[in-house]
């Protein structure tokens, strides 16, 4: 099912990250641009305790960890360290 969904969505993720590969942006600077929107909905969280807020900047984080991957394949820059950075900031935004 998640296959079917993948390739529903997978058009979209390729044009989206075709943007971000114009602007110049790697897959490893997508990947800390999320973490640092991740950082900042914590402390934004933290300080406002605005939830609709904070949401925003999550969904913003995790939007760039889906497009990451896309930008890399479209580059044909996917590489183990690059890989091993996406994990990593996965597993320390999302909760377990």
């Amino acid at each position: 099912m998640l296959s079917k969904l993948r390739s529903r969505v997978d058009k979209y993720l390729r044009d989206i990250a075709k943007i971000f590969v114009k602007a110049g942006l790697s897959a490893n600077e997508i990947t800390f641009l999320g973490l640092l929107l991740a950082i900042l909905a914590l402390i934004y969280a933290w300080y406002s305790r605005d939830p609709i807020g904070t949401g925003i900047l999550i969904l913003a984080s995790a939007f760039l960890d889906v497009v990451d991957g896309s930008v890399a394949r479209i580059t044909g820059r996917v590489s183990i360290v690059g890989a091993y950075i996406a994990v990593s900031y996965t597993h320390l935004t999302l909760p377990t």
